[in-house]
């Protein structure tokens, strides 16, 4: 097992990792359904996913990626960086179905935010998520932000357990919209470490 910072080479096989992320029992994750609005003449979701984590001028780039290797293969990731605040040009723009994720976010500019954690399905059940989630929170420390946040569905039980054993407190919440996108309906509970 090895920590690392992604690479852009690794691009697709992140997107289709990363789409995992906000998916719970659904076919396909909150990511997969941006991106196929965002596709084009029949272009591959994943694809368009891809060129967005390849890029190097938005947050949500491989540059703001830290993996787990195992066995030639990504195992888990976290995609985090520090939250700037956002126009309301910019807020105006995002798709309805991230909008209290946006709104609940804006909340801790200047946090640093853990916006996607994963660990592949084969992967499960081996530590990756306590190896990651302590290496995020001290790329959180070296990165001088007051606090580390992030975002759960109340309904997900077993992360926010995780989250909790790390120091994670509920510091806000807001109701998600209902969209089948979404894996759990509910609350999005916004979850602060001070560093």
């Amino acid at each position: 097992m090895v920590v690392r910072n992604a690479q852009k080479t690794q691009s697709y096989e992140l997107a289709k990792l990363i789409e995992h992320a906000a998916k719970g029992d659904l076919d396909h994750g909150l990511d997969y359904y941006a991106w196929s609005q965002s596709a084009v003449d029949g272009q591959d979701p994943y694809q368009v996913g891809s060129d967005i984590i390849a890029s190097e001028q938005e947050k949500y780039t491989y540059n703001n990626i830290r993996i787990i290797e195992c066995e030639g293969k990504i195992a888990a990731l976290a995609l985090s960086y520090i939250i700037v605040k956002k126009t309301k040009q910019e807020l105006e723009a995002v798709l309805e179905l991230f909008k209290t994720f946006s709104i609940l976010v804006q909340t801790v500019v200047g946090s640093y935010y853990l916006d996607s954690f994963v660990v592949e399905a084969d992967f499960r059940g081996k530590g990756f998520s306590r190896v990651l989630l302590a290496d995020t929170i001290e790329v959180a420390r070296k990165s001088k932000a007051r606090d580390i946040c992030l975002l759960c569905f109340e309904q997900n039980t077993l992360a926010l357990g995780l989250y909790e054993k790390y120091g994670f407190k509920i510091t806000n919440k807001a109701k998600a919209i209902c969209h089948p996108a979404l894996p759990y309906q509910g609350n999005i509970l916004l979850l602060t470490k001070t560093l």
